[in-house]
């Protein structure tokens, strides 16, 4: 009973989904020409892009004689990704979640 309750409902969508005969407009048969618009504006207004500053300690310089110069990128991808992580330590728990 139980298969009979859930298969009358598929049997019915089915049957309303095939039975409409969709219409699909033609297309035109000659497409109107383009018109050249010459009107340009007088005067471009020139909008400022704010810049993001840093604060203060944020920018260091970098040395010329860094030890990443010349490694290559995946030693280079390597060595980043081990700086970046960290194991956590009564020191750095300050702020930690």
């Amino acid at each position: 009973m139980k298969h009979l309750i859930m298969t009358i409902p598929l049997i019915l969508l089915t049957a309303c989904a095939g039975s409409k005969k969709l219409d699909m407009p033609s297309p035109p048969e000659e497409f109107a020409p383009a018109i050249e618009v010459k009107h340009v504006p007088d005067e471009v207004k020139i909008i400022e892009v704010p810049k993001i500053l840093a604060l203060p300690g944020q920018l260091k310089e970098l040395s010329e004689d860094r030890p990443d110069k010349e490694l290559t990128p995946i030693e280079a991808i390597t060595q980043a990704q081990k700086k970046a992580l960290w194991k956590p330590n009564e020191g750095r728990y300050f702020n930690a979640i």
